[in-house]
C-alpha cells in the first residue's frame, strides 16, 4: 500500500466518519428540533384550546353583560315610573293636606255658627217659655173674664128672660167656644 492509498483510505474513513457523525448529529439535532417542535405544537394546541375556552367565556360574559344592561335599563325605566308616581302622589298628598286644612277651617266656622245658633235657640226657647207663661197667665185672666161675663149674662137671663137675651147668650156661648178653641 502506498502512502497515497493509505491517505485516501484515511481520508475516506475520516470523511465517512465525518459524514456519519454529521448525519448522526443532523439526525440527533433533527429529533431534538422535532421534539421541541412537537412540544411547541402541543403547547400551541393547549394555548389554542385555552384561547377558544376564553373566547367562549368572553362571549358568555358579553351576553351576560348585554342581559344585565337590558335588566338595568328595565330597572331604570321602572325606577323612573316609580319616581314619577311618587311625585304625583306627593303632589296629591299636598293637595289633600290643603283640602283638609280648608275643610278644618270650614268645620271651625260651622262649629262657631252652630254654637251661635244654639245660643240663639236657647235664648229663643227661654223667651218662648216666658211668652207661654205670659200667654197662660193671660189665658187664665181671659177665661176668668169670660166666666164672669157668662155669669153676668146668666144672671141677667134669669132676671129678664127675654128673647133678645137668649139670642145674645147663644151668640156669646158660640164666641166663647171659638175663643177657647183658638187659645
Amino acid at each position: 500500500m502506498n502512502s497515497l492509498t493509505l491517505t485516501l483510505d484515511l481520508t475516506g474513513a475520516l470523511l465517512i466518519g465525518y459524514f456519519t457523525g454529521f448525519a448522526y448529529t443532523k439526525l440527533h439535532l433533527s429529533q431534538k428540533y422535532e421534539n421541541s417542535l412537537k412540544n411547541l405544537r402541543d403547547l400551541l394546541n393547549i394555548k389554542d384550546n385555552e384561547f377558544i375556552s376564553l373566547q367562549k367565556e368572553l362571549s358568555t360574559l358579553k351576553q351576560e353583560k348585554n342581559e344585565m344592561n337590558l335588566s338595568i335599563e328595565k330597572l331604570k325605566t321602572d325606577l323612573n315610573k316609580k319616581i314619577e308616581k311618587y311625585n304625583i302622589l306627593k303632589t296629591s298628598i299636598k293637595d289633600l293636606k290643603l283640602t283638609i286644612k280648608e275643610k278644618n277651617l270650614q268645620i271651625k266656622e260651622l262649629e262657631a255658627l252652630l254654637l251661635e245658633i244654639q245660643n240663639d235657640f236657647t235664648a229663643l226657647n227661654k223667651e218662648l217659655h216666658i211668652q207661654k207663661e205670659i200667654n197662660n197667665s193671660q189665658r187664665e185672666k181671659f177665661k176668668q173674664k169670660i166666666d164672669e161675663l157668662t155669669q153676668k149674662a146668666n144672671d141677667l137671663y134669669m132676671v129678664k128672660g127675654t128673647e133678645e137675651l137668649k139670642h145674645a147668650k147663644a151668640i156669646f156661648n158660640k164666641l166663647r167656644e171659638e175663643s177657647l178653641n183658638n187659645i
